[in-house]
């Protein structure tokens, strides 16, 4: 896809209609110094989605519309119209020789925009409210990105170098110009990538090691329930043979002949020794046992009936942990090593880049500068542990000097100005808009960067604005900007170096319906008469305003009703002009011509040169009427 049509209208300084037709290579946008030739690039980065003030040099969204001068009227809004379609095989041939010219034609701005694959229009109000259209369709910004994205044009579509920006490309520091690079490769992306898994990397490092210590806490848990579980056995078991052995007593008290078990028994079947001695002695060392379990019992104290459910409940949850552990750690490998890939990656990338522009950047400069190197090398970080930095050697031809900053500004241009177009080739943007970076070059290198511009053009397009009329000669078409009588830019010419055709746009004067009114009763707004609009409707397709007299040229805004000279020399000395309107009162006649005074006529004489206190023969050869 390429840029076809631009149509801007009421934008900055161009409240007229304008339309450029452009070539899909080189085009370039001339003019003298404040005509408004960057406002018709600010116009192409508007229209295609930039908002950002100040790349915009505004400090409102109403001051990208017409504000109006002293002879023409403000603006209601303003609106630029971009055609894309494809982009068709570009033509080259030899030009024409510069000697031949063919005769201009009478062109006009006629408001047509051709047909394409897409048309883009954003509009702003006054009041700061602005609006886009794509195909005719009002639609909303985030469908103007999609559908720039269907035609495969990607965002942003517009790489802009302006006033400025090659020198200070050119003296970076070697970190800052490191991270150009990488910005130009897509790096920030894969960065970006990286530093989420850094993220979650980091996360899992805290998951983890809260896991390893809720794991610690549990086993700490557990040894506590096992030892509650023991004691509670313990518990148990006392509480049992205590029984046994009251049970057993009580039934050899009352009942001594009976059938139950007898104290030797219950003393086996607890595991106490059995006496064999009386049956007195025997009932003693029963009563001891007895009293021992009852001292047992009590230094035991209580028990946790449910420590061994606990304990069970624990070793489970402690077993959930350990795998949960392992997850983590098997998630922690794969980040670690997706980071690791991402390394390489970004390493790779930042070679090949590094690789295509240091090759750009050497061609560019062998065009621009013939005999002479240019390269990128890499130098130490400036901080310990950090990404080498980039560094910018050009060497001119025949010198030895290799410093950028010892560079002359010629030479410093032409290195800045093929390091940039190295760079920005690695942006996806199809366009191209060099603002003015050609200002320090003379004709030669200027002839020279047309063969630069050449190989840029076969696979970008290009939009360069200058002011200097030796660049017509270094695009496929030419468009010339000026300022009309009444102070407006306009696009005046369209100019083709190769056909050498010109295309004229005969308009010095702007249309009626922008003008301000010439006369203005009492009490009116200066420059405005009465029932006059305060914003021009010329836009909106209003009807025209009455010519205006001669008068209005000279600039008298403010007379009053009855138009007396006193009341517009009072203008002129309040609106602080050096001139004002003479009347009929302070009007002085015309002075008499001079008389011019009659010429006598000059005697000769004669001349003659003293050599040593003689006559020289050379005087006196002279004749006597030769003055």
């Amino acid at each position: 896809m390429y840029l076809k049509h631009v149509a801007v209208e009421g934008f900055k300084s161009f409240p007229e209609w304008n339309g450029l037709e452009l070539p899909a290579g080189t085009c370039i946008l001339v003019g003298a110094n404040g005509t408004g030739k960057s406002n018709l690039s600010d116009a192409l980065t508007w229209v295609l989605g930039e908002s950002d003030l100040e790349t915009l040099r505004v400090r409102t969204p109403d001051e990208l519309v017409f504000a109006g001068s002293e002879e023409l009227l403000p603006m209601k809004a303003a609106q630029v119209t971009v055609v894309f379609d494809r982009r068709p095989a570009r033509e080259k041939g030899e030009a024409l020789p510069a000697g031949v010219c063919k005769h201009g034609h009478a062109a006009t701005h006629d408001g047509t925009i051709p047909t394409g694959a897409l048309a883009i229009t954003r509009r702003v109000v006054a009041d700061g409210r602005e609006e886009y259209m794509v195909d005719g369709r009002e639609v909303t910004e985030a469908q103007v990105r999609a559908a720039l994205h269907r035609v495969d044009i990607s965002s942003p579509p517009v790489a802009v170098v302006r006033q400025g920006e090659l020198e200070r490309l050119l003296f970076l520091e070697p970190d800052a110009r490191r991270r150009e690079l990488e910005k130009a490769a897509g790096i920030p992306e894969l960065t970006q990538q990286r530093t989420e898994l850094t993220a979650r990397s980091d996360a899992l490092n805290l998951q983890f090691e809260h896991l390893q210590g809720e794991r610690e806490e549990a086993q700490l848990r557990l040894a506590e329930l096992e030892r509650e579980a023991a004691r509670a056995e313990r518990v148990e078991a006392l509480h049992d043979r205590l029984a046994a052995l009251q049970g057993a007593l009580l039934a050899a008290t009352y009942r001594p002949s009976s059938d139950g078990p007898q104290l030797e028994t219950v003393l086996q079947a607890l595991d106490l020794p059995a006496p064999r001695a009386t049956s007195t002695a025997l009932w003693r060392h029963t009563l001891a046992q007895l009293e021992r379990s009852r001292q047992a019992l009590t230094a035991a104290g209580l028990a946790n009936p449910r420590a061994g459910a606990d304990c069970e409940a624990m070793r489970a949850h402690l077993t959930g942990l350990t795998r949960r552990l392992e997850d983590t750690r098997a998630a922690k490998a794969e980040i670690e090593a997706g980071m690791a890939a991402l390394d390489a990656d970004v390493a790779e990338a930042f070679a090949a880049v590094l690789t295509r522009v240091e090759k750009r950047f050497h061609t560019y400069y062998g065009l621009l500068a013939p005999g002479g190197e240019a390269a990128l090398p890499l130098v130490e970080a400036a901080t310990a542990g950090g990404a080498p930095g980039v560094d910018v050697v050009a060497r001119p031809p025949g010198k030895l000097l290799d410093r950028v900053t010892v560079l002359s500004g010629g030479e410093r241009s032409l290195a800045a100005l093929s390091f940039a177009l190295a760079l920005f080739q690695e942006s996806p943007a199809p366009i191209f808009v060099l603002d003015e970076v050609e200002p320090a070059l003379d004709d030669t290198n200027i002839r020279r960067l047309q063969a630069v511009l050449d190989l840029v053009a076969d696979e970008r397009q290009i939009v360069m604005v200058s002011h200097q009329q030796r660049a017509k000669e270094t695009g496929d078409v030419v468009f010339g900007v000026e300022r009309n009588l009444h102070g407006a830019s306009q696009v005046k010419f369209r100019y083709e170096p190769r056909t050498r055709r010109l295309e004229i746009f005969r308009r010095p004067w702007t249309d009626e319906r922008l003008r301000r009114f010439p006369v203005a009763p009492a009490g009116a707004a200066p420059g405005l008469a009465a029932g006059a609009p305060a914003r021009s409707s010329g836009l909106l397709g209003a009807g025209a305003h009455p010519p205006r007299p001669p008068s209005w040229r000279f600039g008298v805004r403010g007379a009053g009703p009855t138009g007396t000279g006193s009341e517009a020399t009072d203008h002129g000395k309040a609106s602080g002009r050096r001139w004002a309107i003479p009347t009929a009162q302070t009007r002085q006649p015309p002075n008499p011509p001079r008389k011019r005074r009659a010429r006598t006529p000059r005697t000769p004489t004669r001349k003659t040169t003293s050599i040593r206190g003689r006559s020289s023969p050379a005087a006196e050869s002279r004749s006597p009427g030769r003055p």
